[in-house]
């Protein structure tokens, strides 16, 4: 039998990889959250053979992806990915027509991981993709990015990768909104100085890399499990708009202290010149304030300082989410707080950046 994950991948003109990705050893690994392979299917049947390491003793840590078919706004299938390699139904189609399929990793890069080995066609064919000219978005961020306990009922319900859903999460809303494709680069309690402290702990945590760290990387971590050398990432094709959204773990070491806050500054300007050195001709949109607003001031002079030279820089500051609007686990942003932070961030990006033509101004 033909391999089909291969099929897919000898040819350009079949398939559409979102987001940072992994080939080693003829598995494709998706990395962070949302992250994707799409391609057109014309059949009635479909499986994939996929991987995963991580966690066996915590159910509540596995990986999980979700199967798209053509522009449906909810997943045919979601999927939890058990240790090791198993096959998956994907989806059952009642008719033999093209449709785009998308798989898409729910569950963020911290976790599991997800390779696929290969994807079974049970007799279907695949077919050249569609393409159009869309804006292509980055978003940078920590567990707000990538919808962390966003399907809890409430703030005292404990993380899991169930509720985890980056595609409900601001992130991918606003692109959805603004016809864009997207990629995130999102790591639950990263930050810029230091991963998140509680309220007792008063030295920085740096014992796994920060975003400045991952950013440099296709998926650090992944390269760590495989036992390989990590790779640096440069994107395929360029961004035309990055959206950062860091700050809210920095803020639960600098608790407005001004000596801790002079430590994050310098580092956070640093990154900044570090994403548009990777990104010269993007408009860059530093987002800031959903969770925690501690660090606000701080951001904000700092973009601005940027602005001298850099008048591709933007500063957001997003309203502060309203316990009224509910809560995810650990007290993080509700779907309906992510659903008024894509809103009022897609009508931003449209006033400052979008021409009457839908082009980047």
């Amino acid at each position: 039998m033909e391999n089909g994950l291969k099929q897919i991948l000898s040819n350009k003109e079949f398939y559409r990889i979102g987001g940072r990705y992994t080939l080693h050893e003829d598995i494709l690994y998706l990395g962070y959250s949302a992250s994707h392979l799409e391609f057109s299917f014309c059949g009635k049947k479909l499986s994939a053979e996929m991987i995963s390491d991580g966690f066996p003793e915590d159910e509540a840590l596995r990986a999980r992806v979700a199967v798209f078919v053509n522009d449906e706004e909810e997943p045919r299938n979601r999927i939890k990915l058990e240790k090791g390699t198993a096959l998956y139904d994907l989806c059952e189609l009642e008719t033999e027509e093209p449709v785009t399929i998308r798989i898409m990793k729910y569950s963020e890069a911290a976790f599991a991981s997800v390779g696929i080995v290969d994807v079974i066609l049970h007799g279907g064919t695949i077919e050249a993709l569609t393409t159009k000219n869309r804006l292509k978005m980055e978003f940078i961020g920590d567990s707000i990015t990538c919808g962390y306990g966003i399907e809890a009922d409430n703030e005292m319900i404990p993380f899991n990768t169930a509720t985890e859903n980056p595609w409900e999460a601001y992130a991918c809303r606003t692109a959805r909104l603004l016809d864009a494709d997207y990629q995130l680069i999102s790591w639950s309690g990263d930050g810029i100085i230091t991963h998140y402290v509680d309220e007792s702990v008063n030295e920085v945590r740096t014992e796994k890399p920060l975003m400045p760290e991952l950013y440099r990387y296709t998926d650090e971590e992944l390269a760590d499990r495989l036992l390989i050398q990590p790779e640096i990432w440069t994107n395929k094709e360029p961004m035309d708009i990055v959206v950062i959204n860091l700050g809210t773990n920095d803020a639960s070491y600098t608790r407005t202290i001004p000596e801790r806050e002079a430590q994050f500054k310098p580092e956070y300007k640093k990154f900044l010149h570090q994403v548009r050195e990777a990104n010269r001709e993007a408009a860059i949109v530093v987002v800031f304030g959903i969770m925690d607003g501690r660090l606000n001031d701080v951001i904000r002079d700092t973009v601005i300082e940027c602005q001298a030279e850099d008048h591709r820089l933007f500063y957001y500051e997003s309203p502060q989410q309203d316990f009224a609007d509910g809560l995810g686990s650990d007290f993080h942003p509700s779907k309906v707080t992510h659903k008024k932070v894509a809103d009022g961030l897609s009508r931003f990006i449209r006033e400052k950046l979008i021409d009457d033509k839908g082009a980047i101004s």
